[in-house]
């Protein structure tokens, strides 16, 4: 049994190791994209000049809705904090076309532009998504990283298996790195005990992983966490026009009217194909970005229908609408982020050291025979 599991371990390694290697590295790139280039474009996500009224949503959304007629409307970013310039999503109308984030000057709805490092980040999460390959979504990226992604799965429990010492509860095993070795007995150590460490974490991040891959992978753990999302029902006739509709006022109005100032952030998310106007509020103080309070109004005329508070969801709602954090570790805040990230640095390392281990193993095999065709 356990030559078995070393076998395929070590041949999963070997085939996918790479692909692994090169998610891991991405993610870890990706985990604080939007801190950095929010540092690198201090003018762009930062107003300047004389202070002025801001406009309406709707009246904003009426001068740059037609920014450009490849792309439509998807979501709009407002900040309570008025030094802050708004977010502006525009959606591919087509699968293959990627969506474009763009701040715009919420007192006269001048497109300011998109953050510095932008198209560099969109390229990152391409490879780590899609490995940058034809079709994206639609396209054999995404089943190749999917199939890696099961096997970070097994590699984590495999690993972990074959990793138990005789001794679980000693803590030398799970730690101790013996630098005395040499060659492939000090790779065989490092390879264990530093994915030893980072198992569960990779376990976790294999399985996160899968959330955006298998649409019966989602609902099943959608089911098991009983947070099946319950959503309110759509407009029965058609909705009006997402550009400059009135009722984007309307809704902006009854929401501001329930909030304090001091919402933090609040995304309006355009209604489409008769679904309700969402809008999720982002507390300043929130831990993640997905720690959101979520407001629903009809798109016929701006009644509110439903509102979904955070502290009011069970545990099970709360990682499934949180899955993205929990995939970064920022569920945990900044620490659980940082050593996602350094769990995820790890991975080539284990590539590296793996592969290094199966070409000595080689070696010394092809040694082995030599000298027994020699005495023969």
């Amino acid at each position: 049994m356990r030559a078995v599991l070393s076998s395929i371990h070590r041949w999963l390694g070997l085939t996918f190791g790479a692909v692994v290697a090169v998610m891991a590295t991405t993610g870890a790139m990706l985990s604080f994209e939007d801190g950095m280039m929010d540092s690198l474009s201090p003018h762009v996500v930062r107003l300047t000049g004389a202070e002025a009224p801001f406009l309406r949503p709707d009246d904003l959304l009426a001068r740059v809705g037609r920014a450009d007629p490849r792309f439509r409307v998807e979501r709009l970013t407002i900040y309570s904090d008025h030094r802050r310039s708004w977010r502006l999503r525009l959606a591919g109308e087509r699968p293959w076309m990627r969506e474009r984030e763009i701040y715009i000057d919420p007192r006269d709805g001048r497109i300011i532009g998109a953050r510095n490092g932008q198209s560099f980040f969109d390229c990152v999460e391409d490879i780590h998504r899609f490995l940058a390959l034809p079709g994206r979504g639609s396209g054999p990226g995404r089943q190749i990283t999917a199939i890696a992604a099961l096997c970070v799965v097994y590699l984590s429990l495999s690993g972990i298996y074959l990793r138990w010492p005789r001794k679980p509860f000693s803590w030398r095993p799970w730690f101790a790195i013996d630098f005395r070795r040499r060659g492939a007995p000090l790779y065989r150590n490092l390879h264990a005990v530093i994915g030893g460490w980072g198992a569960i974490l990779y376990l976790v991040s294999g399985l996160t992983a899968l959330w955006w891959s298998y649409g019966w992978y989602r609902s099943g753990v959608q089911h098991l966490l009983d947070a099946v999302p319950e959503r309110p029902r759509p407009a029965v006739v058609s909705t009006p026009a997402v550009y400059g509709a009135a009722v984007y006022g309307t809704v902006w109005s009854r929401f501001d009217a329930n909030v304090e100032p001091d919402f933090g952030a609040a995304t309006i998310f355009m209604a489409a194909h008769g679904n309700p106007i969402r809008i999720s509020r982002l507390a300043a103080h929130a831990r993640h970005g997905h720690m959101t309070d979520d407001y629903y109004f009809d798109a016929r005329d701006g009644r509110q229908i439903k509102i979904d508070l955070y502290r009011n969801r069970n545990a099970g709602a709360v990682i499934a609408t949180s899955m993205f954090e929990v995939h970064r570790g920022s569920f945990l805040g900044l620490p659980g982020q940082i050593v996602m990230v350094v769990s995820s640095l790890s991975v080539t390392f284990l590539f590296a050291t793996g592969t290094w281990m199966y070409f000595l193993r080689k070696r010394r095999t092809g040694e082995t025979r030599e000298v027994a065709k020699g005495r023969a």
